[in-house]
């Protein structure tokens, strides 16, 4: 199982209530890649003290080694002072580091931050994708191994061309890495999930801890 933490912008402490929630579906759940679950709003709240919040989540994140946390951020240049030591010398296996990329500016200047950082999995979160990106550069299985493509959604929400989702696929295609297509461009969250006639539900590899021992 998956959940989305974050580094940037105000942040808030995890509970202990939080803590037992996220033990209990540690217990509850066999470890699996299968699905994502947004956690965002349990971790990212308003809290003046965010050193010790984020300590509070690095204890919750060794005590859940089944659980796989994506840590995602703007601002890549912070996660190396901000994550403890002991994961840059040792990375965490069920920790994977992702940075957003929404056009080939962002992904430029984020994406070589975000490689700067040990991690067993390295993402890019191309959400909303507002433009052509080429990642050749930067995709393979050592380096960039999981890609995230989709569209923005909102009253507002900017129009995304199906050829730059398809671009994002093939790239991840030659690399031998997995593809997330999340959806298309839509006021309405969630529609047109597929690709070409099919859903786009790849990830990352990672042995379970069970299965190391």
């Amino acid at each position: 199982m998956t959940f989305a933490a974050a580094f940037s912008a105000p942040r808030c402490p995890t509970s202990s209530s939080t803590t037992r929630t996220y033990g209990k579906f540690e217990d509850d759940h066999r470890y699996s890649p299968s699905e994502v679950l947004d956690v965002t709003s349990y971790v990212c709240c308003g809290d003046p003290d965010l050193d010790k919040a984020r300590g509070r989540l690095w204890c919750l994140i060794e005590q859940t080694p089944r659980l796989d946390w994506l840590l995602l951020s703007k601002r890549p240049q912070n996660i190396a002072r901000m994550l403890p030591p002991a994961w840059l010398a040792h990375p965490r296996e069920n920790v994977w580091l992702g940075t957003s990329a929404e056009s080939q500016h962002w992904a430029e200047r984020r994406i070589p931050w975000l490689l700067s950082v040990p991690a067993v999995v390295h993402f890019v979160s191309a959400e909303p994708l507002l433009g052509p990106l080429d990642l050749t550069a930067y995709v393979s299985r050592d380096r960039v191994n999981w890609v995230i493509g989709g569209g923005e959604s909102g009253s507002q929400f900017r129009p995304m061309d199906v050829d730059w989702a398809r671009g994002l696929r093939d790239q991840c295609q030659a690399a031998a890495i997995p593809y997330f297509h999340k959806q298309g461009a839509s006021r309405y969250p969630g529609k047109h999930q597929e690709l070409d006639g099919r859903l786009w539900r790849q990830f990352p590899t990672v042995p379970s801890p069970d299965a190391t021992q």
